[in-house]
Parts: C-alpha cells; sequence; structure tokens
C-alpha cells in the first residue's frame, strides 16, 4: 500500500486540519495539477494514480469525499465504486465519477454502481467544486440527522471500571466477528478465552443484559446504518451483518424497529 503522505497538511490553532479530505483518483498527471491547484486551499487532498491504489487509500484513509476518473490502468472508475459501496465502510463517502465519454449508457453505467454524481470531461470548474460542496455537507446533514447512535451500553449502576473495561472489549470483539453467521454467544465466550456461563455471568453484572442480546442489538444497528447510507441491497446487508436468511433477517430488524428494512431505508432517505 502507498504511505504516500497527505499533500498540504495544515496545522489549525487545534493542531489538527479540519478541512474535509478529498480522495483523486486519476491516472491523467496534467489533470492532477489542476485538481490539485483549484482545490487545496479549501480541502485536504490525497493522490492515487490508478484504481487499484484508489481502493487501498480509501480503505485506509476513510475521505470525506471521492473523485475518480473511469478509465484507469488495474480497476476501472466504475468497478471501484462498485467495491467501495459493498465496503460497509467506505459505503457512506460521496463519489463523484469523470470521464471523457457522454454517452448517457456510460452516465447509467456509473450511477448504477453506486456513484453519487457524474461529471462529464472537459468539465466547469467552478461547477464540480459546487458539486463537491454539495456532496459533503448533504451527508454531513445526512448523518447528522439520521445515523442510527451506535450500541450504547447501560452500564449497571454498580459496575465497576473492572466490569466497564471488560464492556468495552466485549463490544470489541463483536464488532469484529459480527458479519460472520455462525458468531453466537458460545463463539464470543471463545473469542473472549471464556465459557459460556462465565461470560453470561459477566454480561449480566456489566449491563444486565445477555450476550446473545448484545450480539443482536449491534447486528441490528450496523444494519441500520447501512441501510441508510450504503447502496446493498437488504438481502446483501443482512449477508454483511450475519444473517444467511433474508427472511429471518427482515424478521428481527421489523422486531427490533418495528417497521421492516425497506421501509426503514425509505423513511431515511426521504
Amino acid at each position: 500500500m502507498n504511505t504516500t503522505p497527505l499533500l498540504n497538511p495544515e496545522d489549525t490553532s487545534n493542531g489538527r486540519d479540519e478541512r474535509p479530505l478529498i480522495l483523486i483518483v486519476e491516472d491523467d498527471i496534467a489533470l492532477q495539477e489542476v485538481l490539485i491547484d483549484e482545490l487545496e486551499v479549501e480541502f485536504r487532498l490525497e493522490i492515487a494514480r490508478n484504481g487499484r491504489e484508489g481502493l487501498d487509500k480509501a480503505l485506509q484513509l476513510k475521505p470525506d469525499l471521492i473523485i475518480s476518473d473511469i478509465m484507469m490502468p488495474l480497476l476501472d472508475g466504475v468497478s471501484l465504486c462498485r467495491q467501495l459501496k459493498k465496503d460497509e465502510s467506505t459505503a457512506f463517502i460521496p463519489l463523484i465519477l469523470l470521464t471523457a465519454r457522454a454517452a448517457v449508457e456510460s452516465q447509467i453505467e456509473g450511477l448504477g454502481a453506486g456513484a453519487d454524481d457524474y461529471v462529464s470531461k472537459p468539465f466547469v470548474m467552478d461547477l464540480l467544486e459546487a458539486r463537491i460542496r454539495n456532496l459533503i455537507r448533504s451527508r454531513k446533514d445526512l448523518k447528522d440527522r439520521y445515523e442510527p447512535e451506535t450500541l450504547k451500553i447501560d452500564l449497571a449502576k454498580d459496575a465497576s471500571p473492572a466490569d466497564q473495561r471488560f464492556v468495552q472489549h466485549l463490544l470489541d470483539v463483536i464488532a469484529e466477528n459480527h458479519s460472520q453467521s455462525g458468531f453466537d454467544a458460545e463463539a464470543l465466550a471463545n473469542a473472549m478465552n471464556m465459557s459460556v456461563r462465565t461470560l453470561q455471568r459477566r454480561v449480566k453484572t456489566g449491563t444486565k443484559t445477555s450476550p446473545a442480546m448484545l450480539i443482536r442489538e449491534f447486528r441490528m444497528n450496523r444494519a441500520a446504518n447501512l441501510l441508510t447510507y450504503s447502496a446493498n441491497t437488504v438481502t446483501e446487508i443482512g449477508f454483511m451483518v450475519g444473517f444467511n436468511d433474508a427472511s429471518h433477517f427482515s424478521r428481527l430488524f421489523k422486531e427490533h424497529f418495528n417497521t421492516n428494512p425497506t421501509e426503514y431505508r425509505s423513511t431515511r432517505r426521504k
């Protein structure tokens, strides 16, 4: 993986550059330079020279927005878009495709892969910048308004600091393994290097709930997040959170949120 440092880092009052980070995936050096010149004042920028490098950097950096050419070596822009939109860690990132092909079919292909916008070359830079700002702002507004809260555990009133550390470690293990269909209370106990009975006792002491319920709640919250931000189908999302049976996933989701996954997605995206 290329470890080129971020372009034009700035110091801010808190020691961090708070400008949005844009990943530019483009093999044309001249166009790279144009985009850098126009965008570097308002945004932090990272460059990838082909689709494969772009995929690696997107997964590593989680930028606020991605601009990608379509015609590139190793991995084209449409394939890059499709892979990013199917990964829960990058599905929410807005992506603009650039192409010299103006055919409607080409645009449909890119949008069908989950691209958020499509700009034909040559393009007007002011228009591209406006689209960048709108996508970053709208995605932030959407997250602020609709992002399901991460799983919050109500610790028992008498939970000790050791109990709190245990619960945090427990959630980390669930987060790492929740996509495995066979990950249940027994598998969680094995991952925590303890017996099921001991795990149940520790979880009840710290949270007044059960390991199985913690796993289910984590999966449901993750699914809700994916339904809101990703382009994956309901069935795909079910698989991503550990359900091989789509109808079972939908039934449990409805029990948890009082609405089925399709209705939940429709409501969140209005």
